[in-house]
Protein backbone atom coordinates (compact mmCIF):
# COMPACT_ATOMS: atom_id res chain seq x y z
CA UNK A 1 0.00 0.00 0.00
CA UNK A 2 2.80 2.38 0.88
CA UNK A 3 4.56 1.69 -2.45
CA UNK A 4 1.33 2.24 -4.35
CA UNK A 5 0.79 5.51 -2.50
CA UNK A 6 4.31 6.66 -3.36
CA UNK A 7 3.94 6.05 -7.08
CA UNK A 8 0.49 7.62 -7.19
CA UNK A 9 1.74 10.81 -5.56
CA UNK A 10 4.83 10.78 -7.78
CA UNK A 11 2.71 10.55 -10.94
CA UNK A 12 0.48 13.36 -9.68
CA UNK A 13 3.50 15.53 -8.90
CA UNK A 14 4.91 15.04 -12.41
CA UNK A 15 1.53 15.92 -13.90
CA UNK A 16 1.32 18.99 -11.68
CA UNK A 17 4.75 20.21 -12.85
CA UNK A 18 3.79 19.77 -16.49
CA UNK A 19 0.56 21.66 -15.92
CA UNK A 20 2.28 24.53 -14.10
CA UNK A 21 4.64 25.08 -17.02
CA UNK A 22 1.73 24.93 -19.47
CA UNK A 23 -0.07 27.65 -17.49
CA UNK A 24 2.83 30.11 -17.43
CA UNK A 25 1.76 33.39 -18.93
CA UNK A 26 -1.84 32.95 -17.82
CA UNK A 27 -1.81 35.17 -14.75
CA UNK A 28 -5.04 35.42 -12.79
CA UNK A 29 -6.98 38.59 -13.48
CA UNK A 30 -9.87 39.89 -11.42
CA UNK A 31 -13.17 39.90 -13.28
CA UNK A 32 -14.79 43.23 -12.49
CA UNK A 33 -18.46 43.42 -13.28
CA UNK A 34 -21.39 45.70 -12.51
CA UNK A 35 -23.71 42.69 -12.73
CA UNK A 36 -23.34 39.02 -11.90
CA UNK A 37 -21.48 36.91 -14.42
CA UNK A 38 -23.02 33.63 -15.56
CA UNK A 39 -20.89 30.58 -14.75
CA UNK A 40 -21.23 26.90 -15.57
CA UNK A 41 -19.43 24.33 -13.44
CA UNK A 42 -18.07 21.70 -15.79
CA UNK A 43 -17.72 18.00 -15.13
CA UNK A 44 -14.37 17.36 -13.46
CA UNK A 45 -11.75 15.10 -14.97
CA UNK A 46 -9.37 12.87 -13.09
CA UNK A 47 -5.83 11.62 -13.39
CA UNK A 48 -5.28 7.93 -14.07
CA UNK A 49 -5.91 5.88 -10.94
CA UNK A 50 -8.52 8.22 -9.45
CA UNK A 51 -12.13 7.08 -9.54
CA UNK A 52 -14.62 9.28 -11.39
CA UNK A 53 -16.91 9.25 -8.37
CA UNK A 54 -14.24 11.24 -6.50
CA UNK A 55 -14.19 13.85 -9.28
CA UNK A 56 -17.99 14.06 -9.17
CA UNK A 57 -18.06 14.55 -5.40
CA UNK A 58 -15.43 17.31 -5.54
CA UNK A 59 -17.34 18.95 -8.40
CA UNK A 60 -20.54 18.96 -6.35
CA UNK A 61 -18.71 20.72 -3.52
CA UNK A 62 -17.32 23.27 -5.97
CA UNK A 63 -20.78 23.86 -7.41
CA UNK A 64 -22.19 24.56 -3.94
CA UNK A 65 -19.30 26.94 -3.22
CA UNK A 66 -19.85 28.81 -6.48
CA UNK A 67 -23.52 29.27 -5.63
CA UNK A 68 -22.81 30.32 -2.03
CA UNK A 69 -20.25 32.92 -3.16
CA UNK A 70 -23.16 35.11 -4.23
CA UNK A 71 -21.02 36.67 -6.98
CA UNK A 72 -22.22 34.69 -10.00
CA UNK A 73 -25.23 33.01 -11.54
CA UNK A 74 -24.61 29.24 -11.69
CA UNK A 75 -25.98 27.25 -14.64
CA UNK A 76 -26.78 23.53 -14.71
CA UNK A 77 -24.38 21.40 -16.75
CA UNK A 78 -27.03 18.69 -17.02
CA UNK A 79 -28.43 19.94 -20.33
CA UNK A 80 -29.31 17.98 -23.46
CA UNK A 81 -27.49 20.59 -25.55
CA UNK A 82 -24.10 19.61 -24.14
CA UNK A 83 -24.67 15.97 -23.20
CA UNK A 84 -23.74 14.61 -26.64
CA UNK A 85 -20.21 15.99 -26.37
CA UNK A 86 -19.91 15.02 -22.73
CA UNK A 87 -20.86 11.38 -23.29
CA UNK A 88 -17.70 10.73 -25.27
CA UNK A 89 -15.58 12.99 -23.09
CA UNK A 90 -16.47 11.21 -19.87
CA UNK A 91 -15.66 7.71 -21.14
CA UNK A 92 -11.94 8.41 -20.75
CA UNK A 93 -9.91 8.82 -17.57
CA UNK A 94 -6.98 10.78 -19.01
CA UNK A 95 -8.16 13.95 -20.70
CA UNK A 96 -6.05 16.63 -22.33
CA UNK A 97 -5.96 19.99 -20.59
CA UNK A 98 -6.58 21.57 -24.00
CA UNK A 99 -10.08 20.03 -24.12
CA UNK A 100 -11.21 22.57 -21.53
CA UNK A 101 -10.46 25.25 -24.13
CA UNK A 102 -12.02 23.43 -27.10
CA UNK A 103 -13.86 26.21 -28.93
CA UNK A 104 -16.52 23.93 -30.43
CA UNK A 105 -17.43 22.67 -26.99
CA UNK A 106 -17.27 26.15 -25.46
CA UNK A 107 -19.55 27.40 -28.20
CA UNK A 108 -22.14 24.77 -27.25
CA UNK A 109 -21.88 25.86 -23.63
CA UNK A 110 -22.11 29.53 -24.64
CA UNK A 111 -25.48 28.83 -26.27
CA UNK A 112 -26.78 28.13 -22.78
CA UNK A 113 -25.77 31.64 -21.71
CA UNK A 114 -22.57 30.85 -19.81
CA UNK A 115 -19.90 33.56 -19.84
CA UNK A 116 -17.38 31.50 -17.86
CA UNK A 117 -16.82 27.83 -17.19
CA UNK A 118 -15.27 26.38 -14.04
CA UNK A 119 -13.39 23.16 -14.73
CA UNK A 120 -11.40 20.92 -12.44
CA UNK A 121 -8.77 18.21 -12.58
CA UNK A 122 -8.21 15.67 -9.80
CA UNK A 123 -4.46 15.07 -9.96
CA UNK A 124 -4.05 12.44 -7.30
CA UNK A 125 -5.62 10.65 -4.36
CA UNK A 126 -3.24 8.66 -2.19
CA UNK A 127 -4.05 6.63 0.92
CA UNK A 128 -1.23 5.29 3.12
CA UNK A 129 -1.41 2.75 5.93
CA UNK A 130 0.64 3.31 9.05
CA UNK A 131 1.41 0.99 11.94
CA UNK A 132 2.54 1.99 15.43
CA UNK A 133 3.58 -0.53 18.09
CA UNK A 134 3.30 0.42 21.75
CA UNK A 135 5.43 -0.85 24.64
CA UNK A 136 3.12 -3.81 25.19
CA UNK A 137 3.58 -4.92 21.61
CA UNK A 138 0.11 -3.94 20.48
CA UNK A 139 -0.12 -2.61 16.96
CA UNK A 140 -2.35 0.34 16.14
CA UNK A 141 -3.21 0.86 12.47
CA UNK A 142 -4.10 4.27 11.07
CA UNK A 143 -4.57 5.77 7.62
CA UNK A 144 -3.72 9.06 5.98
CA UNK A 145 -5.21 10.39 2.73
CA UNK A 146 -4.00 13.21 0.50
CA UNK A 147 -6.00 14.70 -2.37
CA UNK A 148 -4.62 17.13 -4.94
CA UNK A 149 -6.72 19.01 -7.49
CA UNK A 150 -6.77 22.15 -9.61
CA UNK A 151 -9.61 24.55 -10.44
CA UNK A 152 -9.57 26.59 -13.65
CA UNK A 153 -11.86 29.40 -14.79
CA UNK A 154 -12.15 29.82 -18.56
CA UNK A 155 -13.81 32.64 -20.50
CA UNK A 156 -16.26 31.07 -22.91
CA UNK A 157 -16.10 33.64 -25.71
CA UNK A 158 -12.41 33.13 -26.46
CA UNK A 159 -11.26 30.11 -24.44
CA UNK A 160 -8.82 32.20 -22.39
CA UNK A 161 -8.09 30.95 -18.89
CA UNK A 162 -8.57 33.86 -16.48
CA UNK A 163 -7.77 32.02 -13.27
CA UNK A 164 -6.24 28.84 -11.89
CA UNK A 165 -5.76 27.60 -8.34
CA UNK A 166 -4.30 24.36 -6.97
CA UNK A 167 -5.32 22.73 -3.70
CA UNK A 168 -4.10 19.92 -1.45
CA UNK A 169 -6.33 18.37 1.22
CA UNK A 170 -5.33 15.82 3.85
CA UNK A 171 -7.17 13.67 6.40
CA UNK A 172 -6.33 11.03 9.01
CA UNK A 173 -8.43 8.24 10.48
CA UNK A 174 -8.74 4.65 11.62
CA UNK A 175 -10.01 3.13 8.37
CA UNK A 176 -9.27 3.58 4.68
CA UNK A 177 -12.87 4.36 3.80
CA UNK A 178 -13.07 6.90 6.62
CA UNK A 179 -10.07 8.95 5.50
CA UNK A 180 -11.14 8.80 1.85
CA UNK A 181 -14.59 10.17 2.68
CA UNK A 182 -13.08 12.81 4.97
CA UNK A 183 -10.55 14.15 2.46
CA UNK A 184 -13.12 14.30 -0.35
CA UNK A 185 -15.59 16.16 1.88
CA UNK A 186 -12.92 18.81 2.54
CA UNK A 187 -12.27 19.41 -1.15
CA UNK A 188 -13.99 21.93 -3.38
CA UNK A 189 -14.58 24.69 -0.82
CA UNK A 190 -13.69 27.51 -3.23
CA UNK A 191 -16.07 30.29 -2.14
CA UNK A 192 -13.29 32.74 -1.24
CA UNK A 193 -11.46 32.05 -4.50
CA UNK A 194 -14.59 32.77 -6.56
CA UNK A 195 -15.23 35.97 -4.59
CA UNK A 196 -11.65 37.11 -5.16
CA UNK A 197 -11.88 36.38 -8.88
CA UNK A 198 -15.35 37.81 -9.54
CA UNK A 199 -15.25 41.27 -7.99
CA UNK A 200 -18.16 43.67 -7.61
CA UNK A 201 -17.91 47.03 -9.37
CA UNK A 202 -20.21 49.96 -8.62
CA UNK A 203 -20.40 53.64 -7.62
CA UNK A 204 -20.90 55.80 -4.55
CA UNK A 205 -24.25 57.50 -5.01
CA UNK A 206 -24.55 59.53 -1.82
CA UNK A 207 -22.67 60.66 1.28
CA UNK A 208 -25.13 59.93 4.09
CA UNK A 209 -23.03 61.03 7.05
CA UNK A 210 -20.13 63.45 7.39
CA UNK A 211 -18.14 65.05 10.20
CA UNK A 212 -15.32 67.60 10.34
CA UNK A 213 -15.01 67.73 6.56
CA UNK A 214 -14.86 63.96 6.14
CA UNK A 215 -17.35 61.44 4.79
CA UNK A 216 -18.18 58.84 7.46
CA UNK A 217 -20.89 56.84 5.71
CA UNK A 218 -21.86 56.50 2.06
CA UNK A 219 -24.31 54.61 -0.11
CA UNK A 220 -23.27 52.48 -3.09
CA UNK A 221 -25.52 51.24 -5.89
CA UNK A 222 -24.86 47.54 -5.27
CA UNK A 223 -26.70 45.11 -3.02
CA UNK A 224 -28.11 41.60 -2.82
CA UNK A 225 -28.35 41.30 -6.61
CA UNK A 226 -24.56 41.54 -6.77
CA UNK A 227 -23.62 39.28 -3.87
CA UNK A 228 -22.76 42.19 -1.57
CA UNK A 229 -22.66 41.23 2.11
CA UNK A 230 -21.92 42.92 5.41
CA UNK A 231 -18.21 43.73 6.03
CA UNK A 232 -17.30 43.39 2.34
CA UNK A 233 -14.57 45.94 1.62
CA UNK A 234 -14.30 48.14 -1.45
CA UNK A 235 -11.51 50.32 -2.76
CA UNK A 236 -12.74 53.76 -3.84
CA UNK A 237 -11.48 55.36 -7.07
CA UNK A 238 -12.06 58.85 -8.43
CA UNK A 239 -12.72 58.63 -12.18
CA UNK A 240 -11.04 61.56 -13.90
CA UNK A 241 -10.49 62.64 -17.48
CA UNK A 242 -6.84 63.06 -18.42
CA UNK A 243 -5.90 63.66 -22.08
CA UNK A 244 -9.29 62.38 -23.17
CA UNK A 245 -8.99 59.13 -21.23
CA UNK A 246 -10.63 57.92 -18.02
CA UNK A 247 -8.07 57.51 -15.25
CA UNK A 248 -8.94 55.85 -11.94
CA UNK A 249 -7.16 57.29 -8.92
CA UNK A 250 -7.41 55.38 -5.64
CA UNK A 251 -8.62 57.72 -2.88
CA UNK A 252 -10.06 55.56 -0.10
CA UNK A 253 -11.62 52.42 1.26
CA UNK A 254 -15.10 51.56 2.53
CA UNK A 255 -16.73 48.59 4.28
CA UNK A 256 -20.36 47.47 4.00
CA UNK A 257 -22.30 48.33 7.15
CA UNK A 258 -25.70 47.10 5.94
CA UNK A 259 -27.15 45.74 2.70
CA UNK A 260 -30.44 47.60 2.35
CA UNK A 261 -31.80 46.31 -0.94
CA UNK A 262 -31.16 44.66 -4.26
CA UNK A 263 -29.08 47.59 -5.48
CA UNK A 264 -28.26 49.67 -2.42
CA UNK A 265 -25.87 49.27 0.53
CA UNK A 266 -24.72 51.55 3.33
CA UNK A 267 -20.95 51.60 3.90
CA UNK A 268 -18.59 52.93 6.55
CA UNK A 269 -15.65 54.97 5.31
CA UNK A 270 -12.40 53.38 6.49
CA UNK A 271 -9.90 55.54 4.60
CA UNK A 272 -9.94 58.75 2.60
CA UNK A 273 -13.02 60.38 4.12
CA UNK A 274 -11.88 63.91 3.24
CA UNK A 275 -11.08 63.08 -0.38
CA UNK A 276 -14.32 61.16 -0.82
CA UNK A 277 -16.39 64.08 0.49
CA UNK A 278 -14.49 66.61 -1.60
CA UNK A 279 -14.81 64.54 -4.77
CA UNK A 280 -18.55 64.03 -4.27
CA UNK A 281 -19.08 67.76 -3.74
CA UNK A 282 -17.21 68.44 -6.97
CA UNK A 283 -19.47 66.05 -8.85
CA UNK A 284 -16.80 63.49 -9.63
CA UNK A 285 -17.72 59.86 -10.30
CA UNK A 286 -16.49 57.65 -7.46
CA UNK A 287 -16.16 54.03 -8.53
CA UNK A 288 -15.83 51.17 -6.03
CA UNK A 289 -14.34 47.71 -6.55
CA UNK A 290 -14.59 44.91 -4.04
CA UNK A 291 -11.29 43.77 -2.52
Amino acid sequence: MKLEYYFMIKRAFIFFCVMVFSLLGHAQEAIESSEKSTVMVDYFTCFSGVQKEVADLVRNNVLQSVVSSGRVIALDMESDKVQANEKLRRTRNDLSIAEDNNMERLSAIGVLGAEYIVSGQIMGLGISRKEKTNKKGNVKVSYEAKLMYTIKVIRVKDGIMVGSESYTEAAKGDTESEVKAAVVSKAGKVTKYIQALFRVKGEIVEVSKEKDGKAEEVYINKGTNNGVAKNLRFTVYAVRQIAGKNVNKEIGEISVKAVEGEDISCCKVKKGGALILESMREGETLMVKSN
